[in-house]
């Protein structure tokens, strides 16, 4: 674990069920990551013991700059429950945007780790 904890992480879907519960958790620990960066569509708070970064995962523009300087990156970001009206949006996202992330974030000038 301390490991990864000594790495700069990048968390995207943090505002969603999954992504509240590990940011409660890490917040629980004596050792959190040197650099801890949330992927954001539109923050809303001010960042605290967070580095908030405005960003879209359709958006290469801002996946780049979410990336860079980043070790790990945990993606979390989706739309969990798609109706037939949504699934265009829904694949925009789950699917198209985790492969541009994943894409960037293996990229040799960033080659972060992806979960």
């Amino acid at each position: 674990m301390e490991v990864i904890l000594s790495q700069s992480w990048l968390i995207t879907g943090s505002s969603g069920f999954v992504g509240r519960a590990l940011l409660a958790r890490l917040a629980t620990f004596n050792q959190r990551p040197p650099l801890l960066r949330l992927l954001e569509r539109r923050p809303t708070e001010p960042p605290t013991v967070f580095q908030s970064c405005a960003g879209d995962l359709g958006d290469p523009q801002s996946l780049r700059r979410a990336c860079e300087g980043i070790d790990t990156v945990i993606h979390l970001a989706g739309i969990a429950h798609v109706g037939s009206a949504a699934s265009a949006e829904a694949r925009a996202i789950n699917l198209d945007g985790s492969l541009s992330l994943l894409r960037m974030a293996s990229t040799p000038a960033l080659s972060a780790s992806f979960f």
